[in-house]
């Protein structure tokens, strides 16, 4: 669900610019990140911020997709096993 308010943080953004493609540093605040490299550092995560020129950007429709999308903790399952005498 905290995701879900960062995506709606980003798309207020998005709306007030008037655009869908916005600045990684209004995000920072909008989240509550020190800076733009700690933002950077999600993009292992699967973020889709992308360089124009000498700044990072983002399209809130991708963050949405990516924010609502986004399972910070993914369990390990095994494959289930089938046991002696057990039908398919």
């Amino acid at each position: 669900m905290l995701m879900q308010g960062f995506a709606d943080a980003v798309d207020r953004i998005a709306a007030s610019n008037g655009c869908t493609d916005i600045e990684l540093f209004q995000v920072c605040r909008a989240l509550g990140a020190p800076n733009v490299p700690s933002l950077l550092s999600l993009k292992d995560e699967g973020l889709p911020a992308y360089r124009v020129g000498s700044h990072w950007r983002i399209d809130c429709r991708s963050f949405r997709k990516w924010a609502t999308g986004y399972t910070p903790y993914r369990p390990q399952t095994k494959p289930q096993t089938a046991y002696e005498g057990e039908l398919f």
